[in-house]
């Protein structure tokens, strides 16, 4: 959660302020000290992802389903057939579904 909330700080959607409280309500907290961060909103296939760099060097990405898994099969790294299934049950409900990864 603390990742999904890190990467929504300069998201300006409903879906990315909405996380920022949601994450403020289960006590995760992150600084609003931008730092060293950067942000940059990526268009794929029209389809929003949200990459942060962190001071670290740690790069953390959220955006559509498809987006992120096409990045991560791209890159040669396994997607967990569990996100697939959570995406699906998410959409089946009528919920935004949103991939996070590093």
């Amino acid at each position: 959660m603390r990742w999904l909330c890190l990467s929504s700080l300069a998201d300006e959607t409903p879906e990315g302020k909405s996380i920022v409280e949601l994450a403020g309500t289960k006590g995760i907290k992150v600084s609003s000290d931008r730092t060293g961060m950067s942000f940059h909103q990526l268009h794929c296939r029209n389809k929003k992802q949200w990459s942060r760099y962190l001071p670290n060097g740690t790069k953390i990405r959220k955006g559509a389903f498809d987006a992120i898994r096409d990045m991560v099969i791209k890159n040669g790294n396994p997607l967990p057939k569990e996100t697939e299934e959570r995406v699906k049950t998410i959409a089946q409900n009528g919920g935004t579904p949103l991939v996070v990864c590093s």
